[in-house]
């Protein structure tokens, strides 16, 4: 996943991603859902992984 990747070094320091940051990454997925053919349960799915990095 290229959100973990791009904050991998927040995530090795201990800091985890901010809350406003997962809301900025999952709004970029819903924006782009159609194209990269997303379902609603593949969004909900990548929420609870990108939730389990949160701070």
């Amino acid at each position: 996943m290229a959100i973990i990747k791009k904050h991998l070094s927040e995530i090795h320091n201990g800091l985890g991603i901010s809350s406003a940051t997962l809301r900025n990454e999952e709004y970029r997925l819903y924006q782009n859902r159609l194209k990269l053919k997303l379902t609603q349960a593949d969004l909900a799915d990548i929420k609870q992984i990108l939730e389990l990095f949160k701070k």
